[in-house]
């Protein structure tokens, strides 16, 4: 099982994405947004991170990247593969402030969000559920392709748009996958946290977020790149874009309500699990 994230409400996405405000003149209506806010944070944590990469910078071939965590069923090979010999780590400096975030965030996993998930498996068919996540990993082509495009992989990149014509097209706004039956048109999945791996960018310190789970602040970065490549970012009203992506994130979660409680139960110490998970998954996905 490929782990992610242990959380999906994205409290980084919503700061990305805050609601508009629009006071009345007499003569015309002036509209702000945070997003030139949140450009200047981004900028600014690109800046810290790099510092904390030229300081901190692992040395040999162990150097670990790495990038969000939710289980999904995409790599059942994941949690087999966590306890490999040769895995780095990335600094943990508040490892008490992770810790702390990380027990509330597996109460809030057990105790609101898996029952809210399990009543929604047993009143959606599962071809529903597969329908509504290809049609959100296709509308999120847009980050793949820049993740792409900044790494230097231009035929992957191609090989991206062609998977999100096919499927748009013949699939049905993205609903179906034609484009599986073509094994050139599933490339490996990449991101802007990938590029900055690429680009020799240090992980910097290992972050756990509330609702959101792992991370680390160059992936954070990352992450807060992503999402002005998220399509319903800029659809009005702004309020449209929290309950879609709180259920994108419903829906993903729903194929794998026993990853988590299997990695937690085979563990002693499940923060740790989780982070090492976490860190391997990420130098997978920088090697492919």
């Amino acid at each position: 099982m490929v782990v992610r994230s242990i959380f999906t409400y994205d409290i980084i996405s919503i700061s990305v994405h805050m609601v508009k405000i629009t006071p009345v003149r007499k003569e015309r209506e002036m509209r702000f947004t945070t997003q030139p806010f949140i450009l200047c944070m981004f900028c600014l944590l690109t800046l810290i991170t790099a510092a904390q990469a030229m300081e901190n910078k692992p040395a040999g071939n162990n150097a670990i990247d790495s990038q969000w965590v939710v289980i999904t069923g995409e790599d059942d090979a994941l949690l087999n593969e966590y306890e490999e010999e040769n895995a780095a780590s990335v600094s943990d400096p508040i490892e008490g402030f992770n810790r702390a975030i990380f027990t509330f965030n597996d109460k809030f996993y057990f105790w609101i969000f898996k029952p809210v998930a399990t009543g929604y498996n047993a009143v959606t068919p599962n071809f529903f559920r597969e329908g509504v996540r290809n049609f959100f990993y296709n509308i999120m082509f847009p980050a793949r392709f820049v993740g792409s495009l900044l790494q230097g992989k231009i035929e992957r990149a191609g090989q991206e748009t062609c998977r999100f014509v096919v499927n748009t097209t013949v699939g049905l706004g993205g609903m179906m996958t034609p484009s599986e039956q073509y094994e050139w048109l599933n490339p490996p999945k990449e991101d802007i946290g990938q590029a900055m791996g690429k680009w020799g960018i240090g992980n910097g310190p290992y972050i756990v977020w509330p609702f959101i789970g792992a991370s680390t602040l160059r992936d954070t970065v990352g992450f807060i790149a992503d999402q002005f490549l998220y399509p319903f970012i800029y659809v009005d009203p702004s309020w449209v874009y929290f309950p879609v992506r709180t259920y994108q994130n419903l829906n993903e979660w729903s194929f794998n309500l026993d990853a988590y409680p299997e990695l937690k139960k085979a563990s002693m110490d499940p923060y740790s699990a989780v982070k090492d998970a976490y860190i391997q998954y990420r130098q997978k996905m920088l090697e492919e």
